[in-house]
């Protein structure tokens, strides 16, 4: 066993001591991401529930060595970002940096261990770091705005240990102890309410979609720690969608879906697999496309703004309120890993839209380009970047242009109105002709016709049978023009059944006070 000097570059120390990493899950993701950069295909994280005394994160990519974890741990955050456009096995894009995610941790834990064995080699090391010297960095805030690095004191390391499964064998796994109190104390007191309960079947795609539909019924905040954790690390990680996708019409984001299948890459909590928790529309109700919701077009983007920007995306609407909010909004995904959370702003549009933010939901898939964009926590964005700043004008423009998504809502919701109101001025009608048969037996038909005439109805008095046409008389507002039809309808029937003005003008109002 040996010391190894821990240090951090000073400008990382003050960001990740400001609480870039604002959940557990957030923080996890860093691990898996680095699984993923390893070219793991299973990554097992177990929160020894429902002591929650330990978390461990295990990957089965093809490991670190001893040599090169010391390189990492001796300046943490000096690492360059990985050339952009490399990939690793499988094809998959490379997603961040290297070391920044063994000091993400220090969010969840104060004390973690590191066991890694690299593809190829006989022996796997072990690291054992103390991550209380961070707190007490943390405290004196000195390195704040500051150039170089700081020392976090150092860790014990073992190498050259012999594993029994051999040299084909390669994996990492960390071991997370003396959980942060917090933490560790919301996952112990909120077990009896935790929703999400590990059992045989958890393993089945319906015990996520059940977990859904639970949520749509909370606020996030009512959940407990561990349906957090479980229901953020599904949003975050680069993991496959539930089924076929989250859209009605899977053929809009197939590639997506297919992408991210083909990545081959699962990632387990308590045994049971993690996937996107994401299912359009999330009210059983709506059935009707176009009516009740919609896929607006794909969203396609490439073009060089210094360095190639290319993303897709979709954006969805449904007529009610999305549910859970935390769907509400755009969701930016760099190398298929989310960067932060739903923006329920559509990064700041400037025009209040009212309901319709509540209503909509989509994602933005980058292929390259906006990393340069990327804050250190790969949690927010520097948003005077010219990417983030084409990606944002981009996205006004597909809301709010006049082919737009927000006219079309408008023009949509103005349709599905005037449907509602032609359906109810036709039963009003149907209910007042009824009427003037049972109180007069006066047998009035009525029906409309789409053609022009040169007046707005006709009323034939032999057959008792009133034609509406297409007349610029009519309102085309479905609700006054219901109420201009049963005047029509009113004034003819009190015509009918009246020997003289005085008994015309008495019948109108018998006919509208039987028609309350």
């Amino acid at each position: 066993m040996h010391s190894i000097p821990i240090n951090v570059s000073k400008k990382i120390l003050a960001d990740i001591s400001s609480g870039i990493y604002r959940t557990p899950a957030n923080a996890l993701k860093e691990l898996v991401s680095n699984a993923f950069d390893a070219g793991a295909h299973k990554v097992v994280i177990s929160t020894n529930a429902p002591y929650f005394n330990v978390f461990t994160c295990e990957d089965d990519g093809e490991g670190i060595s001893a040599k090169d974890f010391e390189k990492i741990i001796n300046i943490i955050g000096s690492s360059t970002k990985r050339a952009e456009g490399v990939t690793i096995k499988d094809g998959r894009p490379i997603i961040g940096k290297i070391g920044i995610g063994f000091l993400a941790v220090a969010q969840i834990c104060t004390k973690f261990t590191v066991i890694s064995k690299k593809k190829g080699e006989k022996n796997y090391f072990q690291a054992k770091i103390d991550l209380k010297q961070f707190e007490e960095v943390e405290k004196e805030k000195s390195f704040t705005n500051a150039e170089g690095k700081i020392s976090l004191g150092s860790g014990d390391m073992e190498e050259d240990l012999e594993d029994e499964l051999g040299k084909n064998a390669h994996y990492t796994k960390i071991i997370m102890e003396e959980l942060k109190e917090g933490f560790h104390s919301n996952l112990v007191e909120e077990e009896s309410k935790r929703m999400f309960k590990i059992t045989e079947e958890a393993a089945k795609s319906e015990s996520l979609i059940n977990f859904i539909g639970s949520i749509k019924k909370k606020t996030f905040n009512e959940l407990s720690q561990y349906d957090q954790l479980i229901w953020e690390l599904g949003i975050l990680c680069p993991v496959e969608y539930i089924g076929n996708g989250p859209l009605p019409d899977n053929k809009v984001i197939h590639s997506d879906v297919e992408r991210l299948r083909g990545y081959d890459f699962k990632v387990f909590v308590d045994g049971f697999e993690i996937r996107k928790p994401i299912i359009f529309p999330t009210n059983k109700y709506l059935i009707k496309k176009e009516s009740d919701y919609k896929v607006y077009p794909y969203i396609s983007f490439n073009e060089k703004i210094g360095s190639p920007l290319i993303f897709t995306g979709y954006v969805f609407h449904q007529r009610v309120k999305i549910l859970p909010p935390e769907l509400q909004g755009i969701l930016i995904r760099i190398k298929d890993v989310a960067v932060g959370e739903y923006d329920r702003t559509f990064l700041h549009y400037p025009k209040a839209e009212g309901p319709m933010f509540n209503q909509l939901t989509g994602e933005i898939f980058v292929e390259a380009g906006l990393e340069e964009a990327l804050n250190i926590d790969r949690n927010s964005f520097n948003e005077t970047h010219p990417h983030y700043l084409a990606l944002k004008k981009f996205l006004w423009d597909y809301l709010g242009r006049q082919d737009g998504v927000f006219r079309d809502i408008r023009n949509r919701s103005k349709e599905r109105q005037d449907k509602f109101h032609k359906k109810q001025s036709k039963e009003e009608l149907t209910r007042m002709v009824e009427s003037l048969k049972d109180k007069f037996e006066l047998n009035i038909k009525v029906k409309w016709e789409s053609k022009s005439f040169k007046s707005p109805y006709k009323y034939n008095k032999k057959s008792k049978n009133i034609t509406f046409f297409s007349n610029s008389f009519w309102s085309k507002n479905e609700k006054k023009r219901l109420l201009q039809e049963k005047i029509v309808v009113a004034m003819i029937g009190a015509r009918e059944i009246s020997r003289n003005m005085e008994s015309f003008e008495d019948n109108i109002l018998k006919i509208f006070s039987d028609e309350k």
